[in-house]
């Protein structure tokens, strides 16, 4: 049987355009539009996310139908699950006759499936506290996300109305910890802010959509924090409905780490190994100068969480290599490596270990404590805070330190962004 001649670019464009006015799309429109079968619909799906064209989440719906939700990530991108796609059942997939040609696809598919996997991005995003509350009669949902994305704590709030019909008066009424500064992201609600309080006015969502808001977290000098608060709205038949938000707790703090010598092999094999998560921050300011001080720094802060720097063998003299050991959930010692650098006049903290959650919550700490050492010694003004200079795409560093309101372009994904 002959493969069709399928124009991805026709598909992503297509698939885009819904992107612009709905939240979901129904796989069969794409096989009638195209003329595909379900097998065909999934290959391509999996092409374009390859080649970044196409995100969403596929997702089962009560209808029986199967569904490409469009949901924005903790970037503001839109990304495809890479999980949804590996976990398809191949069986399941429509396939019109049984010729060698169909079993080759099949193949292909699967090892079409292994390569992305055995490529897929350490993204820099980690969940620290998630919790979903649900009006059951309404079909109303409201879920609280606290995440650690790059170097900034955000607190994500998504908001969903699975009903027929439209919801007016939504008010969200946030509490948290008198010491956090917050900052609202969206531009599309009004807010009242008080000490210890935020009040968001939602107005109207309607039926069968979402919306997702965005709130930066400052100033956790303790590490810890609680949020919780309520979801109001008014349904169809003008009753006043209650959503409670119960409380989510956050700790950011890390356990003890025990000092662990390692030698340049063991490095890298660390560096190496695929079992090991990486991570690579870039931070940066204007005002900072001095940058052999600012190592000094590093080597200062690095040493309070009790990790070794590492020597060459026969030779005093020390390397920016940093070693040590640190317990798991699960109780498990693991390996953690730190290497802080000089990248064309900003810095960037490299880490790494078998825990992603791990290597996350030690950049974040090690960036607070950083910030913290650079204000307490004059090197910054006290409201300043460092810049996140990895790519808000894909989380590469970037190759400099743009000026401010410059526009750069990420060498890795070509995405043009405006980093402050």
């Amino acid at each position: 049987m002959p493969l069709k001649d399928i124009d991805d670019h026709k598909i992503a464009t297509f698939i885009i355009k819904n992107m612009l006015n709905y939240d979901r799309l129904d796989l069969n429109k794409i096989k009638a539009t195209f003329d595909m079968n379900d097998f065909e619909v999934r290959e391509a799906l999996i092409r374009l996310f390859k080649d970044k064209k196409v995100f969403g989440k596929i997702t089962p719906q009560p209808d029986g139908g199967i569904y490409l939700v469009f949901s924005a990530d903790e970037l503001q991108n839109k990304q495809l699950d890479l999980q949804d796609i590996i976990d398809w059942d191949l069986k399941q997939f429509e396939i019109v006759g049984t010729s060698d040609d169909d079993t080759l696809r099949e193949e292909n598919l699967k090892s079409l499936m292994s390569s992305i996997t055995s490529k897929a991005s350490q993204v820099q995003i980690m969940t620290a506290s998630k919790r979903k509350e649900i009006d059951q009669k309404n079909l109303i949902s409201v879920e609280m996300n606290v995440k650690i994305i790059g170097i900034k704590t955000v607190l994500v709030i998504g908001i969903s109305n699975a009903s027929g019909f439209h919801i007016t008066e939504g008010k969200m009424r946030l509490r948290f910890d008198d010491f956090l500064q917050i900052r609202p992201q969206f531009d599309d609600h009004e807010f009242e802010r008080n000490e210890g309080e935020l009040m968001i006015f939602i107005n109207e969502l309607p039926a069968q959509s979402s919306q997702t808001l965005r709130i930066y977290i400052y100033d956790m000098e303790n590490r810890k924090f609680d949020i919780d608060g309520f979801f109001q709205y008014r349904n169809n038949t003008f009753t006043m409905r209650f959503i409670k938000m119960e409380q989510i707790n956050v700790d950011f703090n890390l356990p003890p780490i025990v000092p662990s010598k390692c030698d340049i092999g063991e490095i890298k094999t660390m560096m190496k190994d695929p079992d090991y998560f990486k991570r690579m921050q870039g931070i940066g300011s204007p005002i900072i100068c001095d940058f052999n001080e600012i190592m000094r720094l590093f080597d200062e802060i690095l040493q309070k969480y009790q990790l070794v720097q590492i020597l060459k063998h026969n030779d005093p003299t020390p390397m920016w290599f940093y070693s040590g050991k640190i317990q798991d959930p699960n109780e498990e010692m693991l390996d953690l490596l730190a290497i802080p650098q000089v990248k064309n006049e900003f810095f960037a903290l490299y880490v790494s270990c078998k825990n992603g959650n791990i290597v996350s919550t030690f950049i974040h700490n090690i960036i607070l404590d950083f910030q913290n050492y650079l204000i307490n010694r004059k090197f910054l003004p006290k409201d300043f805070r460092v810049i996140d200079l990895n790519c808000t795409s894909c989380q590469t560093v970037l190759d400099r330190f743009p000026k401010s309101e410059e526009e750069i372009v990420c060498q890795k994904c070509g995405y043009n962004q405006v980093i402050w």
